[in-house]
């Protein structure tokens, strides 16, 4: 992908103000990295990403948890190693059927079943509104978003993902998801 557009509002944004600079610094580095997708999802390790910035593999993987638990604003799939940028399809996805023909090879080409899941349902949301001018408010999208990248930690599990799901960053509670709902509806 060689362009990306990037909102100067972006450093102006109360989320990203509230931000530590290593979680802001490495959010700017996904949303512009050269490893980006016209999905906003790609396949990316914190060892490329601490190469990329300079910054140290503990600083990217702290900024990167922060950045899914705390902030919401990204999704990691430790397994396939693929990050899901969250607002990215609600800001850079164009209602054309070009591009949603190469966005659907894309999509597929996501390793994650949960990711692609989620695009899919994006993509079908999106599609509803592909022959209008205006562009939809998207505090519903933002919902499903996070319902799906985002795991529900209510699920049973067996005592080996138990272990896994341990080492992994803790998952925002239904309460957590209404507040950064909410603060979308207020327009922040």
């Amino acid at each position: 992908m060689d362009y990306v557009s990037f909102r100067i509002a972006f450093w102006n944004d109360p989320s990203v103000v509230e931000m530590a600079f290593r979680e802001r610094y490495v959010f700017d580095y996904l949303i512009t990295s050269p490893l980006l997708k016209l999905c906003g999802c790609y396949e990316i390790t914190e060892k490329q990403i601490a190469y990329h910035t300079g910054l140290d593999e503990q600083s990217v993987h702290f900024a990167m948890v922060e950045l899914a638990d705390t902030h919401k604003r990204i999704g990691y799939d430790e397994e396939t190693h693929e990050v899901f940028i969250i607002n990215f399809p609600k800001w850079n996805w164009i209602n054309s059927s070009t591009f949603y023909s190469k966005l659907k090879v894309e999509i597929d080409s996501r390793k994650s079943k949960r990711f692609r899941k989620c695009l899919y349902e994006l993509l079908d949301e999106k599609g509803k509104y592909s022959d209008t001018v205006s562009i939809p408010y998207g505090y519903l999208y933002i919902r499903n978003i996070l319902g799906l990248v985002l795991k529900d930690k209510d699920n049973t599990t067996t005592e080996e993902e138990s272990t896994k799901e341990e080492k992994k960053p803790s998952e925002p509670k239904l309460d957590e998801l209404d507040n950064v709902l909410a603060k979308y509806k207020r327009g922040g």
